[in-house]
């Protein structure tokens, strides 16, 4: 017999896969969906982001738990010029997804 944590077998389905599973049956079934839950980016990834994906597909060491402080500047230049705000170092998170920085 293979004995399995009880707090996993407590775990409930995410409700984001949820909602993607019954958006993708509603497609099958020919209905129009209008899919506002969160999830996977239906969008590509742009062309200049993947070349530099490309350069760092190698390093595999683990990143700093608060996110790369150069992506966490750049974020800061851009909401400065772009919106105005300053001070966002400390505002700033840089996460794997949603659900991790919640």
């Amino acid at each position: 017999m293979i004995a399995i944590n009880k707090n996993i077998l407590a775990l409930k389905p995410s409700a984001t896969l949820e909602i993607n599973q019954k958006v993708k049956e509603l497609k099958n079934k020919g209905k129009t969906i209008f899919h506002l839950g969160f999830g996977q980016s239906p969008f590509s990834v742009h062309k200049s982001i993947v070349k530099k994906l490309r350069k760092y597909a190698t390093v595999n060491t683990y990143l700093p738990t608060l996110g790369l402080p150069e992506l966490i500047n750049q974020i800061g230049v851009f909401l400065k010029e772009h919106q105005g705000i300053t001070d966002t170092n400390r505002a700033v998170y840089i996460g794997p997804g949603s659900k991790e920085l919640l």
